[in-house]
Parts: C-alpha cells; structure tokens; sequence
C-alpha cells in the first residue's frame, strides 16, 4: 500500500513525501518585493516541520501590482540574492521549494504618466507580451535563486485566470474565442519558460470551475490541463471554488475538489495534486490507493501546526486540530491564534 511518506519521483524532481505547503500570501515583504527576516523564519520552520515541498506565497511578476500591500516579488534582478538565501534555507531540509508566479492586476503607463488597470479584453498584442514576458523573466529569477522550479498562478479570478475563463475573456483573437484560445497566454509562457530552462519544473495552480455564470466549467478546465501538458507543463494544483462532491470524501469537509482532481487525472500524464481541507492521513491516503491522487497540498493545517509533518511520519497520526476558523488571516504573517509549537 503506498503512503503520504513514500519517496517519489515529481515530474524531474525528487520528493521526500507527498505533502505539499500550499502556496500562502502572509503579505509581509516590502512595497518593491524584499523579504524580510520574519518571512524566511516562517519558511524555515515549515521546511524543518517535514513537508516534502513548499509553494512559496504569491509572488508577483510585476513592480506595480497593488491589489495587495506585502506582496512578494520576483520583477527586478536586485532581488535575485535574497530570494536565493530563502530558496537556500528551505533547501537545508531536503525540502523543494517553488515560488509562485502570480499578476494579481495588469496595470499600464499611460502617456500622461497615469496608471490604469486593464482587463483581458481591453490588452492589445503588447500588452499581452508584456505579461508574458514578465513571467518568463521571473521564473528566468527563480531559477538563478536555486529554486527548483515555478509554479504559475491561474486560479482564484487573478489575471491569468481570467484569460483562460470564458466570463472574463471575450476576445475574438488568437487569445480568445476558443479553449485553446483562451489558455494561449499560458501556453506561450509554459513554452517560453521551457526555451529558456528545458529542465525547470513548472507547475500551474488552476480552478476547477468558476461556478459563475458563463464561466469555466469543469471539462474546459481538464481541456486546458492537457494543452498546457502539450506545452512542457510538469504538474498541476487542482483548486476552485465548486461545491464539495459527496462519495469520494467523508462528512469531515476533507478533499473539497476531489472529485475534479480524479477525473483529471484520467486526462492528464503529469502529477496531479489536490488542495483544499485536508486534516486526516486516514483520508489523504484513501484518496492515494483508491483514487490515484499523489499528492496533497495543506495550508491551515500547517499554519495551526508547522511541524504536522513530522508528527504524522513519527508515528502519531491523529488529525490536524485546525478547526478552519480563517482567524489566521487577520494576524500578523498568518499566525495561527491557537498554534501549536513543534
């Protein structure tokens, strides 16, 4: 019987387990992206806590993408060394880490020197290169900084996001119109990426669906994975925000998009991992034998209790006691108000 603990084989990569720290915006760098010593103690103590890999936080491609004051970024060369002393320390604990690439809102220089946020259908050719090459040049970052690969945003209503739902992207050019049209902005920076660093990992997190009227829906959402695999795409993080599916998982609230994930998984070849109110290894490892579901991507848990990990390989196997208040977003870097200590 496999196991949350088995050593495997990632796409190019080794993990040591299957748990993955979900991606997690504690919102603490500076307006130009630096990060401060708060920030890497968080990740060092997740790493030294046993997760096999750590998706770092939202990390913007851009100088100028406000929706959010503490971003970290990765949009200027000056930044590469302190990056690579974060990437360094997580790497002390044979742990992979990957940031992730996001653009939470495209902002444009006006000729009059003004700002303004354009959306999907109102970029022009230049716009949409800009963007590319903005993701293009931060992974070209990450991967000077050590890192051993990217993973690219395209969840939750952010920019690349909305290009590849049909609610927000109505164009009618080769960035629209069509599935494939639609997830074009993604596949030419997967492939841009890859020119440039054939071996770099590079992951994307994707809704299921956008339950929105006219949105995307679940079989555009598994087309799009497997146009991105065509790319060069070496893994994908299924989230969303649909309804949980009664069957797969138990009244625990546990595996919200596990449902999508299992069907995913027939569709695609590259490793699948599944986020979304994971407590218990009893259920994690259900997921594992009876569903083919790899690998699993914690954020709360980890927050309430850095060192789970750890815990659960030890032997002592009882569930996260994360009780899904959400009192963690309103603190100082997502400090949990009942955290346990490792």
């Amino acid at each position: 019987m496999r196991t949350l603990f088995d050593e495997t084989t990632f796409g190019n990569l080794r993990l040591k387990n299957r748990l993955v720290r979900s991606a997690t915006g504690e919102n603490l760098a500076s307006a130009e992206g630096h990060i401060p010593k708060d920030l890497i103690k968080t990740y060092t103590e997740l790493a030294k806590g046993g997760v096999g890999m750590i998706l770092i936080g939202f990390t913007s491609v851009a100088p100028v993408d406000h929706f959010r004051e503490g971003l970290m970024r990765l949009h200027d060369d000056s930044l590469i060394a302190e990056y690579k002393e974060l990437a360094d320390e997580i790497h002390k604990y044979d742990c992979v880490a990957m940031p992730q690439l996001a653009l939470g809102i495209y902002l444009k220089n006006t000729q009059d020197g003004r700002l303004i946020q354009l959306e999907p259908d109102q970029m022009d050719d230049s716009d949409i290169k800009e963007i590319i090459r903005k993701f293009v040049s931060a992974a070209s970052r990450a991967k000077q900084a050590g890192f051993d690969g990217v993973q690219l945003h395209g969840a939750h209503g952010f920019v690349l996001s909305k290009f590849m739902s049909p609610a927000y992207n109505h164009r009618t050019d080769a960035y629209g119109g069509s599935t494939e049209g639609r997830a074009k902005i993604v596949i030419d920076i997967i492939k841009e990426i890859k020119k440039e660093n054939p071996d770099f990992h590079v992951s994307i997190k994707i809704n299921n669906s956008d339950y929105i009227p006219r949105g995307l829906q679940p079989e555009e959402s598994i087309r799009i994975c497997e146009l991105l695999e065509e790319a060069g795409l070496d893994s994908v993080e299924v989230s969303g925000n649909g309804p949980c599916v009664d069957g797969i998982r138990p009244g625990h609230g546990e595996g919200f998009f596990a449902p999508h994930a299992v069907e995913l998984k027939k569709h695609v070849n590259i490793p699948v991992i599944l986020t979304g109110g994971h407590r218990s290894v009893e259920h994690m490892e259900m997921l594992l034998n009876d569903y083919g579901i790899e690998y699993f991507s914690l954020s709360r848990p980890l927050i309430h209790e850095p060192g789970l990990p750890n815990r659960w390989k030890s032997g002592n196997t009882a569930p996260s006691k994360c009780i899904s208040c959400n009192r963690c977003f309103g603190t100082y870097g997502h400090e949990c108000i009942f955290k346990t200590k490792r």
